[in-house]
């Protein structure tokens, strides 16, 4: 993955997870994206790790994050059944 550097996505992927290039910087874009073309095992490392930080925001798995705080707030433990099949 490849983007430019902003703070909204610096504060979840690391440089291991996202090639940043400067902002409004054709040169240094391209750069970062020649890097990765020539490096292929860089590129799916990356990817990799991207999808990691990625997974931990999902909603499937953030959800049980919020109803835990929640229940630590209300003092109470609500029972949750987990969504069967696809709602479409």
């Amino acid at each position: 993955v490849v983007s430019s550097l902003s703070p909204s996505l610096t504060g979840l992927f690391d440089d291991n997870a996202i090639a940043y290039f400067t902002p409004d910087d054709e040169h240094d874009l391209a750069r970062r994206i020649l890097e990765l073309h020539d490096d292929p095992a860089k590129a799916e490392r990356m990817a990799r790790a991207a999808h990691e930080v990625y997974d931990r925001y999902r909603w499937e798995n953030a959800r049980r994050d919020y109803i835990g705080v929640h229940e630590a707030l209300a003092g109470i433990q609500v029972a949750t059944a987990e969504p069967k099949g696809d709602p479409a």
